[in-house]
């Protein structure tokens, strides 16, 4: 009789094969099975006379009676798309039982039915057996290996086969974790020879990759990925189906094999096989019983032909292993050591293709693939065993909870169960109430992070219990529990304390998981927003306080039946609920039609009203000269500005010129309709609108409308004014490619100071912007565009290519009817988008395109459709590399290309943009047809007041950042707005007239921090006429200065004594200076104070001596003394023409002028004492 040990083994649970090992006073030794094996065959046979066989001898038994391959079975779904592929290459039928696979076996007399999980215990049970009388004591602990994505219900149905052999499952570990750990006991480098190494681990059935980092003596795992169905015996089954196909062709073979033939077949593939990795070639001996010959047949099969067959498969593992590399951002070079393990790795094209991916880096070959796992796992049963003789201390894994885990509660707020460091195996418990009256079920939300917002956290799951017992707010207790087990499984329990209702929530939480950089990041920015953190959790406890609050004043009004009389009360508190527990989304609102994106089209028909959007599209293919599109290329333009000429052309509508500006116009049967491009837009406006209100149940009248960066003045106060006529408040025009940074920038929560550079091309617009993100910061910094170049103009482009080959070829020289040119647009456009994906289509043509009477096909390739489109798409390049050169940005500067707009689906686009960036990989993590509305709807939530809008997660920074002021008599820089006042701002300031009778006035507007006008950046001029005659100074003119958050830059001058006004406009949007412009105007500025004082004492001084002057003419003019005192005037004339142009160098001359005019004008300021006099004594 054995006695019970605290030994503990390992065990490599395989697809093919399996294996064990153990530790033992410094040692790791393979423990030999009864046969003398150093691994089981996975293998189980059934029989009448004998017991389940298992191992080596129901391998041999089971080319007559087969069964095998349990591990792809083991924890999935029937309907599991890879088991029912598998079928096919099984020699056992499996039936559906609740969904689950189930193994039948039909021997002679008895029909066998058993789970996968029954079978693997049928191979422990084997295992334990042998394992025990190798050893002479019972066994009952073990580490068992599992595929690194094996699902939570793969490894529990792992657990449960382990329990039902009898064993205590100590851990499961992955297998290639297992494979480096016994790779790193092994090669005991010196403990300063740090680094990371990837394994490779492809077995019989499975394929994993794991990334790990080795710090002296500990081991962390920081990436996994695999595949855990894919491995040896998809390469058998690729010759199985070579080898049907070859006694198909050549021996007319095509009966289907019965199991023990199948069977018979795939060992004599996998045999070959294995050949193949040391052969160039071999041949598959099959028996008459394969075909309908009497002789064997003998199939050849070349290495290269098994290379080919398993290209796809090959491919594909290195795949995984980029994608890898990729989620733990790291590069090829950063691995150090590449360690194979898995009988498939030894196949020579797999280690080619691997070394030829690391750049020729030599593989490691040190372990024995077969059995390095079974040995890894039993390294890992010493470090957990108590076993004296299983002490080890050379290596161990760092195992503890890389970020906190909580749950969201009510307040939108963390509630951290497990904090991080917390070593692993863990189980932590809280209590949670119900927070509303007779609430039958509750939902947690599991987040991973540091931060109090949940929605700073990683999301991982959501769980939802129940059934709970209705009872008053807080009453009904929920105890969640959080466990995070030795095996990789994170379960969350919610228990009602009331019942024994509970609910499970499961997730793999194994090693790696969470790449180096997530996890740095998080806790980083986590340490930056201490004191943000602090105050939102003062916020969020008071929001959950309210809410409480609200739900027991609703319970009391049910309670005490007083809901009827206290009506107003209770329904407040209903709407408040509603409103404080919104979830803070961004989502697309879809039309009536059901569309997320409404077609900018419209259609007019003399019976129906206007039809604007998806349906008005499709019957303008029917009528194009009914139907309107591409209005915004018309808006805010003047007819004959170059880009409207040139668009006439390929429109099937007529524009007609009404004073100057384009007017759409449609003829129908009935009638004549004429509309501006004002007009059209605000028809398609208002049907979003009404599908807005129809969607959301209530009137909305606010909006935030985006607008190419580059349109002008004139442009902005077109949408501005269709958007009035469509009934919205506009609360801002935002920059289309502001826009798509702003959702962007949502979305990628970084904390990093950095530069993305929006290129957005659309449809008919093309804008680029260069933002700079700091923390929830985005400054728009540069920003530059076309607003009359897009995908329109590349369906242009092929349209004359097509008609130049109608004329050409077919000899069609006649002009197309708009019908026609509208159908033909529609085509090109097909054949744009499908080159995109195609390298060659074909635009086929009615009759109606040509003289003949058959149908036409001009074919397009992709190379052609780039040749013709060359330079519009250069043109984009020049655009942003002028914008770059703008803001004094290199190349290396920009950190994350951010692709907006259809058009950038092209691929030649994007291999030009990547070319341009040196090869930097392009971001496509945002939809390029939603993303502008998506940003749209975050700037809206930024202006809105709506309680179920508030945002904090992102800020644009709005303010004016160099000084505006008005050039005044002197030459002085006049400030009305100062730099740094934020945006939207309203500044007044007066001005008078300095000369008699003066009926005009010419303002200078500026930009800069110099008192020097002229050393500071001109904006514009506005001239005011028909002014009212007056005394110098007695006319007095108000300047406003507005800018609007739209973008525009108003002065307005206006006359006091009468409604005499003038107003310049100006586009002053985000990035219409550079940082390089901005920056070294106040840094100029900041070195020439002392300068500045001086200049402006200068300047003071000249205009004094002007105004000193000119109402000197003015008193002489009017006591009509001009005669008199001809000398005097004369003099203040011969000054004022000098001093006009004195610069700062002529300061000395001022003070002499102004003694010598004083001189001469004093003694009659004595004689006459006017009050005019008076007032220039005081000048």
């Amino acid at each position: 009789k054995m006695t019970d040990s605290s030994l503990c083994i390992g065990i490599d649970l395989g697809t093919t094969n399996s294996c064990v090992s153990y530790y033992r006073n410094g040692n790791v030794e393979i423990l030999e099975n009864k046969e003398g094996g150093r691994t089981t065959p996975s293998y189980v046979l059934f029989s009448d006379k004998n017991p389940v066989i298992v191992g080596k001898y129901a391998k041999k038994m089971a080319d007559m009676k087969p069964e095998h391959e349990i591990k792809r079975l083991m924890g999935r779904e029937f309907d599991d798309p890879n088991i029912q592929n598998n079928f096919k290459y099984l020699p056992f039928q499996v039936e559906n039982l609740n969904d689950k696979p189930l193994v039948v076996v039909e021997t002679g007399s008895k029909i066998h039915k058993n789970t996968p999980t029954q079978l693997s215990t049928y191979i422990l049970k084997k295992i334990k057996k042998d394992v025990e009388e190798k050893l002479g004591e019972n066994v009952n602990k073990a580490v068992i290996t599992v595929p690194a994505y094996f699902s939570v219900t793969q490894r529990e149905a792992t657990l449960e086969a382990a329990v039902n052999a009898g064993f205590t499952v100590l851990k499961l570990l992955n297998e290639p974790t297992s494979a480096a750990l016994y790779y790193y006991f092994k090669n005991k480098k010196n403990d300063d020879d740090e680094g990371y190494s990837l394994v490779y681990d492809l077995g019989g059935g499975t394929f994993d990759v794991a990334i790990l980092k080795r710090t002296k003596n500990d081991i962390d795992i920081i990436s996994v990925d695999g595949d855990s169905h894919l491995g040896g015996n998809d390469f058998d089954n690729l010759i199985a189906e070579y080898v049907c196909k070859i006694l198909s062709e050549t021996h007319e073979c095509d009966q289907k094999f019965n199991r023990r033939l199948k069977r018979r077949l795939k060992n004599k593939c996998e045999e070959a096989k294995e050949s193949l990795s040391t052969a160039e070639e071999i041949e598959i001996c099959l028996e008459a019983m394969f075909h309908k010959g009497d002789e064997p047949v003998d199939i050849p099969l070349t290495r290269k032909q098994f290379e080919q067959m398993a290209s796809d498969l090959f491919k594909w593992t290195i795949e995984i292993v980029d994608k890898c590399l990729e989620n733990s951002k790291l590069s090829k070079n950063d691995i150090k050591e590449i360690i194979l393990s898995g009988g498939s790795t030894r196949i020579p094209k797999i280690q080619e293709m691997i070394s030829q991916f690391f750049g020729g880096k030599k593989l490691n070959k040190f372990n024995n693939p077969d059995e390095c796992v079974a040995q890894g796992a039993a390294i890992q049963a010493a470090l957990l065993s108590t076993h004296p003789e299983q002490f080890i201390d050379q290596i161990k894994i760092t195992d503890v909870v890389p970020l906190s885990l909580g749950i969201e509660v009510l307040g939108d707020f963390m509630d951290f169960v497990i904090r991080r460091n917390t070593p692993i195996p863990i189980s932590q418990c809280k209590i949670y109430n119900n927070p509303y009256h007779a609430g039958t079920s509750l939902s947690f939300k599991i987040f991973e992070g540091e931060r109090a917002d949940v929605k700073k956290n990683y999301f991982l799951g959501n769980l939802e219990i129940d059934n709970l017992t209705p009872t008053p707010p807080r009453q009904c207790k929920v105890i969640v529990t959080m466990i995070i087990d030795q095996n990789g499984i994170l379960t969350v329990k919610a228990k009602e304390q009331l019942s024994n209702n509970t609910k499970d929530l499961k997730v793999i939480y194994s090693r790696g998981h969470r790449s180096d950089r997530e996890i740095n990041s998080a806790i980083s920015d986590a340490r930056e927003n201490e004191a943000e953190d602090a105050k939102f959790l003062q916020f969020a406890k008071g929001k959950q306080v309210f809410l409480d609050y609200c739900y027991s004043v609703l319970f009391n009004l049910n309670q005490k039946q007083l809901t009827k009389k206290y009506k107003s009360v209770y329904e407040r508190c209903e709407e408040i609920i509603s409103t404080v527990k919104k979830n803070g989304n961004v989502e697309i609102l879809e039309n009536k039609e059901g569309g997320r994106t409404t077609p900018s089209f419209l259609f007019f028909s003399g019976k129906n009203p206007i039809i604007v959007g998806k349906y008005a599209k499709k019957m303008a293919d029917m009528k194009p000269e009914h139907g309107v599109y591409e209005i915004k290329r018309l808006m805010g333009r003047d007819f004959y500005d170059p880009n409207v000429q040139n668009n006439l052309k390929y429109l099937p509508y007529e524009l007609k010129n009404i004073g100057g500006k384009p007017l759409v116009v449609v003829k129908t049967k009935e009638q004549v309709i004429e509309n501006t491009p004002v007009q059209l837009s605000a028809y398609i406006l208002k049907k979003i609108k009404s599908d807005a209100e129809d969607k959301l149940g209530e009137t909305i009248t606010k909006a935030v409308i985006t607008v190419p960066a580059y349109f002008n003045v004139s442009q902005r106060e077109a949408t501005l004014e269709a958007a009035s006529k469509a009934g919205f408040t506009v609360l801002k025009l935002l920059n289309e490619s502001t826009a798509s940074a702003l959702y962007y920038c949502y979305r990628n929560k970084t904390r990093e100071e950095s530069y993305s550079l929006v290129y957005d091309l659309g449809g008919g617009t093309f804008d680029v912007a260069i933002l700079k993100r700091s923390k929830e910061n985005i400054d728009i910094i540069g920003v530059d565009g076309d607003s009359h170049l897009g995908g329109n103009d590349f369906d242009n482009l092929i349209v004359d290519y097509v008609c130049k080959v109608l004329s050409d070829v077919y000899k069609c020289n006649k002009n197309f009817n708009r019908r026609m040119a509208r159908r033909l647009k529609n085509k090109c456009e097909d054949a744009k988008k499908i080159l995109s994906s195609a390298e060659e289509t074909e635009i086929a043509l009615e009759a109606l395109f040509h003289h003949e009477g058959d149908v036409i096909e001009i074919p397009l390739t992709r190379i052609q459709f780039e040749k013709m489109a060359d330079h519009l798409f250069k043109r984009t390049i020049e655009i942003v590399d002028r914008c770059l050169a703008n803001t004094s940005l290199s190349k290396s500067d920009i950190t994350e290309i951010i692709l907006s707009g259809g058009s950038t689906r092209i691929p030649k686009i994007q291999e030009m943009i990547t070319y341009y960036f040196n090869g930097k990989k392009l971001n496509k993590f945002i939809n390029p047809d939603e993303c502008v509305a998506q940003g749209a709807a975050l700037q809206a939530a930024l202006l809105s007041k709506h309680s179920e809008q508030s945002i904090c997660q992102i800020k644009i920074t709005d303010v004016v950042p160099l000084s505006l002021g008005i050039e005044v008599l002197g030459g002085f820089m006049d400030f009305i707005i100062k730099k740094n006042t934020s945006i939207p701002t309203n500044r007044v300031s007066s001005f008078f007239n300095v000369a008699h009778a003066q009926t005009s006035v010419l303002f200078k507007i500026y930009e800069g921090e110099r008192t020097d006008v002229k050393k500071n950046y001109f904006l514009g001029s506005l001239l005011i006429n028909n002014l009212t005659p007056a005394p110098p100074g007695k006319c007095e003119i108000i300047i406003t200065m507005t800018i609007d958050q739209n973008g525009i830059l108003i002065v307005n001058a206006k006359e006091k004594l009468n409604d005499n006004t003038k107003d310049l406009k100006v586009v002053y949007t985000r990035g219409h200076r550079s940082d390089k412009e901005i920056n070294f105007a106040l840094s100029d500025a900041r070195q020439h104070v002392l300068e500045d004082e001086e200049f402006l004492k200068f300047a003071k001084k000249k205009k004094n001596l002007m105004d000193y002057c000119y109402r000197a003419l003015y008193n002489l003019e009017e006591q009509h003394l001009r005669k008199n005192h001809k000398t005097i005037y004369t003099r203040c004339e011969q000054i004022l023409n000098l001093v006009e142009s004195f610069s700062f160098e002529n300061k000395e001359k001022i003070d002499i002028l102004s003694q010598e005019i004083t001189s001469l004008c004093a003694p009659l300021q004595k004689l006459y004492q006017k009050v005019y006099w008076t007032q220039l004594s005081r000048s």
